[in-house]
């Protein structure tokens, strides 16, 4: 009775109930303020927020390559650099979606909702789509692919903001290269469209 006036209709452990009465019978053994765990509920279960995972290079800088040699063991420096890019129609990222929590009972037998998940925080940016299934996001275009504030990219422009040197290498790229530095003697560029600020 005064569990139901507590509202508390769910998850009584009846044994333990049962131990906790039986307990009154031996007041002598009882410590001060000791306690009786008599009823107990389910918690819910979190869920798994949604991810991204990323099938290809998107901080859109020259990742550094394995070193190359032309054939009589002499290693071409210039060459170590690469540009990451895609081609119209490859898979850039796989969107993961959300799966949800596992609902708890409460002790008045009402259920406990779990957190909501949240889906991934990933839009597609210019040169990208997204698939018709929405799991998928896609080059719409040739270039490199860039993640800036969780907006995915793929741009036509690559830039250098120092000189081409030897800290850059040679630099191919199927776009338009903008370099604010200068370009040094016996460095090569390689691209559809070239600007250079300096000599």
């Amino acid at each position: 009775q005064a569990l139901a006036g507590m509202r508390i209709t769910s998850g009584i452990l009846q044994d333990r109930l049962q131990i906790a009465l039986m307990a009154l019978n031996y007041p002598a053994e009882l410590s001060l303020d000791q306690r009786f765990l008599i009823a107990q509920g389910t918690p819910s279960t979190p869920g798994v927020d949604g991810s991204v995972e990323y099938l290809v290079n998107v901080t859109g800088e020259a990742i550094r390559k394995e070193s190359r040699n032309d054939g009589d063991e002499r290693v071409d420096y210039k060459a170590m650099n690469a540009i990451p890019t895609v081609h119209t129609g490859e898979l850039l990222a796989q969107i993961i979606p959300p799966q949800p929590g596992v609902p708890g009972i409460g002790l008045n037998g009402l259920p406990i909702e779990p957190p909501p998940s949240m889906s991934a925080n990933i839009a597609p940016g210019e040169g990208v789509t997204v698939s018709a299934d929405g799991s998928a996001l896609i080059a719409s275009i040739e270039g490199r692919p860039v993640l800036k504030d969780d907006v995915l990219s793929v741009l036509e422009v690559y830039e250098v903001k120092t000189d081409v040197d030897m800290t850059t290498g040679n630099i191919v790229f199927n776009g338009h290269v903008i370099v604010h530095g200068n370009v040094l003697d016996e460095f090569e560029i390689r691209c559809k469209s070239l600007e250079v600020h300096g000599t």
